[in-house]
């Protein structure tokens, strides 16, 4: 996961002593991100824009755990509903976002960036990879009441809302080099996510669902094989793909096709 569904929550809920495994699952992710950069670069961006994990960070205090979780409920659960309401409908997002929560955001992304030397292609493969479920980790809390936990791996609207950050980025004049470098890849990662997830094909707006999609098919297999293939494929389709307007119709109609997936806004009126 990258991004906490919507609480509507104006700080990060306090955890119960005896809740024991986000702060295990927070332990063993920072160890796992030691040994692998692209782990590291998503981590990092978790770390500071995931409800969960945010409590667990012991070099954020308080005050700036609820700073970063104040700027996520309003981009990342705010204005990203009627931004990607609007994208599915058709239209052009017009959402008002303030500059210094742009900026804040963008600080995070660059951070994260140092684990890859701020290599852009590095970045762009690091992203195929996480869509892809290469970077996929579980693991099991079960025991203390946390159930099965799934790291690296896109989390239902989050995919759809990096392309959204980009754009209301780079209209504001926010670190637009960068986020324009990453805007085919971020609507490429929905059509990754789309094919790993099945589908019907909806064109209303009742988001029912949500979810991680199953694992990819294990490495030596004929349907692993088939796997790398598509995404081969995909990659292929936005190869040399930089006009906005191509990529936001690609990523309208990989909001169509998602219909199912989320369950963020109402039913549009006819």
């Amino acid at each position: 996961m990258i991004w906490p569904h919507p609480t509507g929550a104006t700080a990060p809920a306090p955890r119960a002593a005896e809740d024991l495994w986000p702060a295990q699952l927070y332990a063993q992710r920072a160890a796992l991100s030691a040994r692998c950069a692209e782990r590291a670069y998503f981590f990092e961006v978790d770390r500071r824009t995931n409800s969960l994990i945010l409590p667990q960070c012991p070099d954020l205090s308080p005050g700036i755990q609820a700073h970063c979780h104040g700027i996520c409920q309003r981009v990342l659960c705010g204005a990203m509903r009627p931004a990607l309401k609007a994208r599915f409908e058709g239209g052009i997002p017009r959402v008002e976002v303030s500059l210094p929560d742009l900026v804040h955001l963008a600080s995070v992304f660059r951070a994260a960036a140092t684990f890859l030397s701020h290599d852009s292609a590095a970045i762009v493969h690091a992203y195929r990879r996480f869509a892809s479920g290469f970077l996929r980790e579980e693991f099991d809390f079960a025991s203390l009441g946390g159930g099965r936990q799934i790291g690296w791996e896109p989390d239902s609207a989050a995919i759809f809302m990096l392309f959204e950050l980009a754009l209301m980025s780079i209209d504001q004049g926010v670190t637009v080099r960068s986020w324009r470098t990453l805007l085919p890849v971020f609507v490429e990662i929905q059509e990754i996510y789309l094919m790993r997830f099945p589908l019907s094909e909806r064109t209303d707006w009742a988001l029912t669902h949500y979810g991680t999609p199953a694992a990819p098919p294990a490495p030596g297999s004929a349907a692993r094989g088939e796997y790398e293939l598509a995404l081969a494929s995909i990659e292929r389709r936005y190869e040399g793909c930089s006009d906005r307007r191509e990529l936001e119709s690609r990523a309208a109609a990989n909001l169509r096709r998602a219909a199912r997936i989320f369950e963020m806004v109402e039913e549009p009126t006819r």
